[in-house]
């Protein structure tokens, strides 16, 4: 392979080389700390991942997540996060109907988005979506955590344990306390 191979295409905003082989860190941004909490850990132990900053209109929310987790960047306003030049990924787990409206705002201020189910509420918000990160080449992700938690249990496959950001389906005979799962948000900061 030669080296012009690895140069972006003339008018490409994109590198040639994407994050996961870089040396450089992406700095992420949770959004809604109810279950986006749970992300926290996870970001923090990621060798490509620096849990940059997080965003909660509550703010005694905010700051009892903040200090549990050690995160000093924090935003009571959406728009406040948005404008923060370091913020590379925004992980969305803000309530249903504002999936979308924020989904298309990190993506028209050059953020990449992971963000929980639903893509949106509405097939014109999804459209809008599709649509920047073809015209940004931005990434978008619709993460779902445990689609198939609630249907194990019921067919007798197993017994399910839930991990925030895996899933896994354990024998009959493993209990629930010999599982890896992260710490949550709230007995972390009881520690």
């Amino acid at each position: 392979l030669s080296s012009s191979a690895l140069r972006p295409q003339r008018g490409s905003t994109l590198s040639p080389i994407p994050y996961f082989m870089s040396q450089k860190k992406i700095n992420v941004a949770i959004v809604g700390l109810g279950f986006g909490a749970e992300f926290i850990p996870i970001y923090q132990r990621h060798p490509h991942a620096n849990m940059y900053a997080i965003c909660q209109r509550t703010a005694e929310k905010l700051h009892a997540v903040g200090d549990a987790f050690g995160i000093e960047k924090r935003y009571q306003k959406f728009e406040d996060l948005l404008k923060d030049p370091a913020v590379d990924l925004v992980h969305i787990n803000s309530p249903i109907p504002d999936h979308g409206w924020q989904a298309i705002a990190a993506l028209k201020a050059g953020k990449h988005v992971n963000c929980t189910v639903p893509m949106a509420t509405s097939v014109a918000e999804c459209k809008q979506i599709v649509e920047l990160v073809k015209k940004t080449g931005l990434k978008y992700m619709m993460a779902e955590t445990v689609v198939y938690a609630r249907e194990s249990t019921r067919w007798g496959i197993g017994t399910s344990i839930v991990v925030p950001g895996a899933f896994t389906l354990a024998s009959q005979s493993q209990s629930a306390s010999q599982s890896n799962a992260a710490p949550s948000p709230a007995s972390r900061a009881a520690d």
